[in-house]
């Protein structure tokens, strides 16, 4: 019988595979994935001692194939949908942050699942370099703070209440985000930009610190 390797150097028979990563935590999406991986082949063993194993006829599991699927199994549909678009646009992304730097600020988006439902929500950050060294800050420590159903189109405000972790975002969703949540993102990129926001009606539902005002008024 096939055998299947996992984190642990762990041999078993792959109808237990399933099981046991299950009972170790990874979620049953990751798990199946696993499961399925193709079988590798070594033509000598490791050393012993080494981080992996070998087993004749084995499948191999490195530990970054499982991390890697655990944490593509744990995404939230909607970081999933706009991971791509993001990175083509500049951000760079870790976990459910994105970051994206101009000369006077750090443009901030986060996915943020709420703890009390499944509803998600997504925030948009300025950190404005003139305040902080920061160059991959939490939105909560961003100087400007917004959230997408402030700023997006108004049209789209039942679109953006009602996402949710556990289904699949709309492409009315997926576009507020990326057209009016980065555009929020590259309107407030330099001062002036935040200037007139924070001088205009639309900054009514915005979180702006103290320190922006006195800077903006030196």
């Amino acid at each position: 019988m096939t055998q299947y390797l996992f984190p642990g150097r762990v041999a078993c028979p792959k109808p237990d595979v399933h099981d046991r990563l299950q009972v170790a935590g990874c979620p049953p999406k990751a798990a199946e994935a696993i499961v399925t991986l193709p079988t590798r082949s070594r033509r000598r063993p490791l050393r012993s001692g080494s981080r992996r194993a070998a087993v004749r006829g084995a499948a191999i599991i490195k530990l970054a194939d499982v991390k890697l699927i655990f944490w593509t199994a744990r995404m939230l549909p909607l970081t999933a949908e706009i991971a791509q678009p993001l990175k083509v646009l500049g951000f760079t992304k870790k976990s459910n942050t994105w970051w994206r730097q101009s000369e006077d600020a750090v443009q901030v988006l986060n996915i943020q699942k709420s703890p009390f439902g499944e509803r998600i929500y997504v925030n948009l950050g300025i950190y404005l370099k003139a305040l902080g060294t920061e160059t991959n800050p939490p939105e909560r420590r961003c100087h400007v703070q917004e959230r997408l159903e402030h700023i997006a189109d108004p049209g789209l405000w039942d679109e953006i209440a009602s996402a949710a972790a556990n289904t699949e975002p709309t492409s009315a969703l997926i576009a507020a985000v990326v057209q009016d949540g980065c555009g929020w993102l590259s309107r407030l990129s330099t001062l002036a930009g935040v200037r007139d926001y924070i001088d205009s009606d639309a900054s009514k539902n915005a979180l702006v610190f103290a320190s922006v005002r006195e800077l903006l008024t030196a």
